[in-house]
């Protein structure tokens, strides 16, 4: 059969058939006007080829499966394999986890409203860093979130309209740092665990803030007679574009309470 014939029976394109026959797959017969008539044999090879490729093994593989007479070293080569698509699992599985969570950050910035304030339980000590530092893995960048820190002084402060510079970098949770074997900097800035006032705050520029946006979390804290007991970190919930500006939802929380409580839903 001609290469077009054994393409549409395949469906695999002619130009990977080539490539399989110059890479010695295939081993059809080249006929004295050029073209190359493809056999029962090089049907089989070609479907048994593309099945080692779906079982995710490399050309390169294929070709030491198809030459290596122990069936030993075929196992091994399988169980290879085998450990290779666990830790695909293991990690799609790992980022479904943070798609929802992820998920339920979209629905907080329209479930509670922008300039009003709510108690929260915090998940575990959250892990910000403000200076530089060598980022570990790009994976780190999964489990992360650009963060902003604002003092309890100008929480348990006067509401005022004035501004403030904020500090900006990149934030985690501390179980999710122990997880990932990632070590905590020492100029990081740890955020207690426990009761928080939380407030969404959006932004159209990081550099500064004005005090009177954080009025929601400084009046309900005096409302339950309750100073803060640790700084504030930003976590950022999304960007987004109003009148052609990007605007940054943060969400805003410090402790008025410390406690060792963890939310089993987050880990």
């Amino acid at each position: 059969m001609k290469i077009k014939e054994l393409a549409d029976i395949t469906g695999i394109n002619p130009e990977t058939i080539r490539m399989y026959r110059n890479m010695q797959f295939l081993h059809p017969e080249k006929l004295a006007n050029g073209y190359y008539e493809y056999t029962t044999d090089d049907y089989v090879s070609l479907i048994y080829l593309r099945k080692l490729r779906e079982l995710n093994l490399t050309l390169e593989e294929a070709d030491t499966f198809e030459h290596v007479t122990s069936h030993e070293k075929l196992i091994e080569m399988l169980n290879e394999k085998d450990v290779e698509i666990t830790k695909k699992i293991d990690a799609l599985t790992e980022l479904k986890h943070y798609l929802s969570l992820e998920k339920r950050h979209i629905h907080d910035t329209y479930t509670y409203e922008t300039g009003k304030a709510w108690v929260m339980q915090s998940v575990d000590e959250k892990i910000d860093m403000y200076e530089p530092f060598p980022i570990p893995d790009t994976a780190f960048y999964l489990f992360t979130t650009p963060t902003v820190f604002i003092s309890k002084d100008v929480l348990n402060g006067e509401i005022s309209n004035k501004t403030i510079p904020l500090k900006t970098g990149i934030g985690t949770y501390r179980y999710l740092m122990k997880k990932h074997h990632f070590a905590i900097p020492e100029n990081a800035i740890i955020i207690p665990n426990g009761i928080c006032i939380a407030e969404i705050v959006s932004l159209s520029h990081l550099d500064e803030i004005s005090v009177d946006l954080l009025a929601p979390m400084i009046l309900h804290a005096r409302k339950l007679k309750r100073p803060f007991v640790s700084d504030a970190t930003g976590y950022l919930m999304r960007i987004h574009h109003e009148n052609g500006n990007r605007i940054y939802d943060f969400r805003i929380r410090a402790c008025i309470s410390i406690n060792d409580i963890v939310d089993p839903e987050a880990l």
